[in-house]
């Protein structure tokens, strides 16, 4: 659990997590692609984890005022300081199918306690 997240936190895995993260190459043994593509996608799976674990929101790009890039989201930091909510991403709605969503509010976060309360009282209940 890595409550204070870093740029390193997003590829800190357990090595099958890694074999997991990085399956995607397993695609282009049976998808033919030209090299820049295969390359391109390491990129993104070695560095994208990196920006969005950085804790900043958004970067400044440029020296003009208000150009500026995504990095670290709200959502994602919830999972990393409760870490048992969130834990796809935005476009993926996999949370809200779930019911492990939280957007921040007083009432997610209630919604959140009680799903963590009955969850040990089961759990409790299972070990007697």
């Amino acid at each position: 659990r890595n409550v204070n997240t870093g740029p390193w936190t997003g590829i800190s895995m357990h090595p099958l997590e890694h074999m997991i993260y990085f399956s995607v190459f397993a695609l282009w043994w049976v998808v033919p692609a030209h090299p820049f593509i295969v390359i391109l996608g390491g990129l993104f799976q070695g560095v994208s984890p990196a920006v969005s674990h950085s804790g900043f929101e958004r970067f400044e790009v440029g020296r003009r005022e208000g150009r500026s890039a995504p990095g670290a989201d709200y959502f994602h930091h919830l999972h990393h300081r409760y870490f048992e909510c969130n834990y796809g991403n935005r476009p993926v709605p996999i949370d809200k199918l779930f019911g492990t969503f939280h957007d921040g509010t007083p009432e997610a976060h209630a919604s959140m306690r009680q799903r963590m309360k009955a969850r040990r009282g089961t759990q409790a209940g299972t070990q007697s």
